[in-house]
C-alpha cells in the first residue's frame, strides 16, 4: 500500500502541476497541525525499515502488541488528527474515509492490515508475505483468514506496477487515491490558458 499511495501521491502532484497549479496554489494559506502529518509520515517510514523488523516485533512487557503495531496505530491516529484539523481541504474528507477504513482494519486485526491470500497468490506474492510473517519478526501485513472481520475491507485489489511487481490494496487505499486526486487536481479550481501571439500557453 505504501508504493501505492506514494506512486499516487507524486504523479498526482505532477499532473496539478501540468494543469497549472501552482504549489502555493495547492498548499492554500497552509496547514494547521502540521506536525502530525510529519509525525505520522515519519512513523511509517519507521516501520518501513526492515532492518528494524527484529525491534518492532518485540512486545514491551504487559502489552499484547508488538512494537511495530503499536508505531503502525499511533501513525495512523497522527494522520487522522491532521485531516480532522484540515478537514475543508478539496479531498481531504475521502482521504479521511480511507484512512479510517484501513484503520479499523489494523485495529480488528491486532495492528496488521490483513491481505487476501487468493489474491496474494495471484499476483505472485503470497510466499513474499508469508515470509514476513518468520516469528519474532514485525510486519504490517497478515494473511486473512476465515475468521478476519469485515474481510471486503483487507488488501484484494490487484495493481500492476511497470518494473516492479505488483501490488495488492484495499478498499480505504482507493479512497485516499481519489481524496490526492482531489486535493492536488481541485475540480472547482479548473486551470484556464490562453494562446498568445508567442505560440505559447499562458494562464488567464
Amino acid at each position: 500500500m505504501s508504493l501505492f499511495i506514494a506512486l499516487v501521491t507524486v504523479g498526482l502532484f505532477v499532473v496539478g502541476l501540468v494543469r497549472g497549479r501552482s504549489v502555493d496554489d495547492i498548499a492554500g494559506n497552509g496547514f494547521r497541525w502540521l506536525g502530525f502529518l510529519v509525525l505520522g509520515a515519519g512513523l511509517h517510514g519507521i516501520l518501513a525499515l526492515k532492518s528494524l523488523a527484529g525491534p518492532l516485533g518485540l512486545a514491551p512487557l504487559g502489552s499484547a502488541l508488538p512494537v511495530g503495531a503499536i508505531v503502525y496505530i499511533l501513525s495512523y491516529v497522527s494522520l487522522i488528527v491532521f485531516l480532522v484539523a484540515n478537514l475543508s481541504r478539496p479531498g481531504f474528507l475521502a482521504l479521511l474515509g480511507g484512512l479510517g477504513m484501513n484503520f479499523l482494519m489494523i485495529l480488528l486485526n491486532a495492528g496488521r492490515m490483513p491481505s487476501d491470500p487468493q489474491q496474494l497468490a495471484a499476483a505472485g506474492l503470497l510466499t513474499t508475505i508469508q515470509a514476513q510473517q518468520a516469528p519474532g519478526l514485525w510486519s504490517p501485513y497478515v494473511v486473512a483468514g476465515s475468521t478476519t472481520p469485515l474481510a471486503w475491507l483487507d488488501d484484494r485489489v490487484i495493481i500492476p506496477l511497470p518494473y516492479h511487481e505488483p501490488v495488492l490494496v484495499s478498499l480505504g487505499d482507493l479512497f485516499i487515491a481519489l481524496g490526492c486526486f482531489l486535493f492536488f487536481n481541485d475540480p472547482f479550481k479548473r486551470a484556464r490558458y490562453r494562446f498568445t501571439s508567442d505560440r505559447r500557453f499562458g494562464r488567464l
